[in-house]
């Protein structure tokens, strides 16, 4: 792992750490969703070798099935860490849709996985500021 990757790790650990504290429990596993699958995305954009490829594509097909099986578990699951509202499971199924696209075009496409986290990253900004909104 290169520095910058591990230094890009680190910072989303501490931010999931802040969003733990101070954010719903609900926000805090979208966060983490997020965080993780994007860190796999962009480890499987730039892996080398067969095990930088299949690893990283590994988990992230483990991640997009838990994600997918939680969300297809009815009322709210993991202690209500997903809201069972289908409103605010929204996030959550569009972070579903954008990880399998960046799944297929990790496979298909390569060059073109950078728009399915940049898309991932805009999600995520746009659900952060409703939750702080709602804080307020």
């Amino acid at each position: 792992m290169s520095g910058t990757r591990l230094l890009v790790s680190l910072l989303a650990l501490a931010a999931l750490y802040y969003i733990y504290f101070l954010y719903s429990r609900s926000f805090f596993a979208y966060s983490a969703v997020t965080v993780i699958g994007g860190l796999l995305l962009s480890f499987f954009r730039f892996g080398a070798g067969l095990l930088g490829l299949i690893l990283p594509l590994a988990l992230l097909l483990v991640l997009e099935t838990v994600l997918m099986l939680m969300l297809l578990g009815g009322k709210g699951s993991l202690g209500r860490m997903i809201p069972a509202n289908k409103q605010e499971r929204l996030p959550f199924m569009l972070t579903a849709a954008i990880l399998l696209a960046g799944i297929v075009l990790g496979l298909a496409a390569p060059s073109m996985l950078f728009y399915a986290i940049a898309l991932l990253f805009a999600l995520f900004l746009v659900v952060a500021i409703i939750n702080t909104l709602r804080m307020m």
